[in-house]
């Protein structure tokens, strides 16, 4: 559980995403993206292109 992490992504005082992170899945040398979630307001509006 020390190795799971939720983080969350701000526009300023709105949360537009969220990932669900694990470090060292399945081994030492990998980080696993469980989910990555983004707000439907901002889908489709090159948010992470830039």
């Amino acid at each position: 559980m020390d190795d799971k992490h939720y983080i969350g992504f701000y526009n300023n005082k709105d949360l537009i995403a969220v990932m669900d992170l694990i470090e060292r899945f399945p081994n030492e040398n990998t980080t696993f993206i469980g989910f990555f979630m983004t707000d439907v307001s901002i889908q489709k509006h090159g948010v992470g292109l830039k």
